[in-house]
């Protein structure tokens, strides 16, 4: 893998920082390549035909190098078109190259994370390839068949977006020098250790023999014989650079004692990482994962006008997948709070602000006061005193007949999402009418609560952030008007409505239990339990019991009767949930303290099918109750539509999240869930206890509302 990590200005002011003191350190020729016998005949660099503006980077790079012959690197180098994964079909994919699937225990292999083996062992399904990853691997494997085709001796095999050290020509020099009498198949000029497990031989002042632990297969010499053996060990299973660690034995590989060549930090990548939502979502990289996200997004802060809603929400919706983080403009507070924070030259919290048609007067002050700014404008009409000092590659006007993805995302310089454009363009919102003047409910300030450790991606903003920007007001917090809401399930359980519930048979990383049905017992007169036993299961130590709906549910209000368990290392919990994108809201008991509740809201953007599946810890905040949940039974909700999420106690409001506090609202319809299970993690609910089970969760009854379609509310002022 490589992601490259900070900001895109940051990136390219440090590349050109060094690109500036390669100059003044690199001195000598390069005497390796030639036709000679031990030299390198041919240079082989895998670019993509859209990527045109790449190729003629790399020449200007290689046009750097000077040969002992005092031709340029430039002259031996050959283009290899590379396979674009745009083009390939996940669902019809058919390769005798590569294999689509891999498993954990492939990346265990190559970085022993000891994190990963309680996963492992649980036997978790194969990883699937993403597009851009079976293309890499492709490119590559074209490239070795032409080195064969050419009677190559040696091959310098090249991705388009590297960077030449300023020791490169000094150091390759004495490497070859030094490896003059050995067989080479394969030679690492750039790579990437891993963090742990990094295995290697030591063979002299320039150059060492790895046996496994290098990322990274952008850089490297290969010979023929080393071609040859690379396809007869064909297909390829797992990312590239991840596969060749496995057959490093099979080989005479070695590797440049430091990296002499380096991926340029400045450009934006294509490439998308398989492997990064799992980690993420066992609690690995967390707080990493946004990286890859940031390497899709392109140029920002951006502004988008459209006097059509949907237009905006299409376009937002398609900016937020790629990374972004953007503000909808959806009521007059938050519209006023943009522009005095712009009026005032504020740094901006957002990356891209949509549909704040107040700030289409002040285009070239906002240039002003963000040189990077650029502007796009869906059938709108601009004064042209307002765009005067303005580039017109800092400006995109549209007509809406015209509006189109690709259009944009070419103008913002960032990566293409993978999903259809007509699945974004139905995406819908319900019709609100604010009414300001209406009276707001307050939420109880007394509640003591405690913001814990949160997730770090593009679509969360830390809370101390929030209220430095004044989008959170920390001393008066009020909570929008109660939605209209239509019953739809009330649920007592006296029996078991197969055509509303089912009980699952599954589980997931952080539990230590299998669901079981067996667990899940009717009670009288009314309700359930849900049982944690002390029995093994499967892979797993514990059985436990976990009752889900039939029904997604876009909006509505979600109500519980329970009495919650209290026995350390236990959740107890109801919520919505979904994935592909994962959209989660949370009301959870924790068995070490029932003196509280948790509530957590996941968001990741998207339609139906979407890849996001960031996050581990979500947004965590611990709210007291004042009573022990587990001495009676008392009634919980949970109530959601697109402007907030609200959770009641006793049918008293306690706590709200309104729209990036600290996350957009899920959007999507979800699944609700209750359960009950011992997790892995004793700093989230305590240690567990063999020797308390079997443990309990008692529910009486459920009651499902959905929101009415015309609903009308006021908007929450804390936004």
């Amino acid at each position: 893998m490589n992601i490259v990590t900070g900001s895109r200005f940051y990136r390219k002011l440090k590349f050109q920082t060094k690109k500036f003191l390669r100059k003044i350190y690199r001195k000598g020729k390069l005497n390796v390549f030639g036709s000679q016998p031990n030299q390198i005949n041919n240079v082989y660099i895998i670019n993509l035909d859209r990527q045109e503006k790449r190729w003629k980077d790399f020449e200007s790079e290689a046009k750097s190098l000077v040969l002992d012959s005092n031709k340029t690197l430039i002259e031996v180098c050959n283009r290899v078109p590379a396979i674009d994964g745009r083009n390939i079909d996940l669902d019809t994919f058919i390769s005798n190259s590569i294999k689509p699937n891999y498993e954990l225990t492939d990346q265990y292999f190559v970085d022993p994370d000891p994190r990963l083996l309680p996963i492992i062992r649980e036997k978790t399904e194969p990883i699937k390839l993403t597009k851009e990853e079976i293309a890499v691997a492709l490119s590559h494997i074209n490239c070795w068949k032409e080195l064969i085709k050419n009677e190559d001796e040696f091959a310098l095999i090249l991705e388009d977006d590297v960077f030449f050290e300023s020791i490169f020509t000094k150091k390759l020099n004495k490497i070859w020098e030094e490896l003059k009498n050995e067989k080479i198949d394969m030679l690492y000029l750039s790579y990437r250790a891993v963090d742990r497990g990094l295995i290697k031989d030591n063979f002299s002042e320039n150059v060492f023999i790895p046996r496994k632990g290098l990322w990274w297969f952008s850089g490297y010499i290969l010979s023929k014989s080393g071609a040859s053996k690379l396809l007869n060990e064909l297909p390829v299973q797992g990312p590239i650079d991840l596969w060749i660690n496995h057959k490093l034995n099979k080989i005479n590989v070695f590797a440049s004692s430091t990296s002499i060549i380096a991926q340029r930090t400045d450009l934006l990548s294509d490439n998308s990482y398989s492997i990064l939502p799992i980690l993420s979502q066992i609690g690995i990289q967390s707080d990493k994962t946004h990286l890859e996200l940031e390497n899709q997004k392109g140029r920002n802060p951006v502004f988008i006008f459209s006097k059509e809603p949907k237009n905006r929400l299409f376009v937002g919706h398609a900016l937020s997948i790629v990374g972004y983080r953007v503000l909808m403009n959806h009521s007059l507070e938050i519209e006023n709070k943009v522009k005095y924070q712009m009026e005032n030259g504020a740094p901006l919290l957002f990356d891209v602000y949509c549909g704040f048609s107040i700030l289409m007067d002040n285009i070239s002050q906002l240039h002003k006061l963000y040189p990077e700014a650029v502007f796009i404008t869906i059938d709108e009409n601009i004064k042209k005193e307002t765009i005067i000092n303005l580039k017109e590659t800092n400006l995109l006007v549209i007509n809406n007949s015209n509006l189109n993805l690709l259009t944009i995302f070419n103008f913002l310089e960032c990566t293409e999402i993978d999903c259809s454009l007509g699945d974004l363009k139905n995406i819908e919102t319900l019709n609100f009418t604010y009414k300001t003047k209406d009276i707001k409910r307050k939420v109880n300030l007394e509640v003591k609560k405690t913001v814990d450790q949160h997730d770090v991606h593009p679509w969360i903003i830390p809370f101390q952030s929030l209220t430095r920007f004044g989008m959170i007001n920390s001393e008066i917090e009020q909570s929008i008007i109660a939605s209209n809401y239509t019953s739809h399930i009330i649920d007592e359980f006296i029996n078991l409505n197969p055509q509303k519930w089912r009980l699952l048979e599954d589980s997931f990383p952080s539990n230590l239990s299998q669901f079981s049905e067996n667990n899940f017992k009717l009670i009288r007169p009314i309700g359930f339990e849900l049982e944690i036993r002390n029995e093994k299961m499967g892979d797993k130590e514990f059985s436990s019991a976990s009752i889900t709906s039939n029904e997604k549910f876009l909006y509505g209000k979600f109500d519980v009767v329970l009495k919650a368990n209290k026995s350390p290392g236990i959740v107890n919990a109801f919520f919505l949930h979904r994935n592909d994108p994962w959209q989660e809201i949370d009301f959870e008991f924790l068995g070490n303290d029932t003196t509280s509740f948790l509530t957590n809201v996941y968001y990741n953007p998207g339609v139906e099918g979407t890849n996001n599946n960031y996050g581990v810890r979500g947004t965590p905040i611990k709210i007291k109750l004042g009573f022990d949940a587990s001495k009676d039974f008392h009634k919980y909700g949970i109530e959601w539509d697109p402007l907030e999420v609200r959770w009641y106690v006793d049918d008293k409001l306690v706590t709200s999240r309104a729209i990036w506090q600290p996350t957009p609202i899920p959007d999507l319809p979800m699944n609700f869930y209750i359960n009950a299970w011992p997790t892995r993690s004793e700093e989230l609910a305590g240690a567990l206890n063999k020797l308390d089970m079997p443990q309990k969760l008692v529910v009486k009854s459920v009651k499902i509302s959905k929101l009415s379609k015309k609903r009308q509310a006021t908007h929450n002022i804390a936004l």
